[in-house]
């Protein structure tokens, strides 16, 4: 959120207002994906955000770092003892 709030303080007329924004192409080159694939990361329910001038989608890179952060998610913890083992091993010792 203090993202959104930096960019609020800034002025629009301001020429450092734009630094920190990329363009499709640009960011694609950067995440080494296909533009195609950042414009449908935009399409998802809680996607990429970005700003509309005219015809062309700006991303603000500190948001979309923090964006791809959020993504991450950590795999299932690995399970040492289940159930259905405890059973099997039960039935293999009878």
């Amino acid at each position: 959120m203090s993202n959104r709030h930096s960019l609020r303080q800034r002025r629009v007329d301001d020429p450092e207002f734009l630094v920190d924004f990329v363009d499709d192409a640009q960011l694609a080159r950067r995440l080494k994906k296909h533009p195609r694939t950042i414009y449908r990361w935009t399409l998802e329910p809680d996607g990429l955000p970005y700003l509309k001038l005219g015809m062309q989608r700006l991303y603000h890179l500190p948001t979309v770092d923090a964006w791809l952060i959020s993504k991450i998610h950590n795999p299932n913890p690995r399970r040492t003892h289940s159930a259905k083992a405890g059973a099997r091993r039960a039935e293999a010792e009878a």
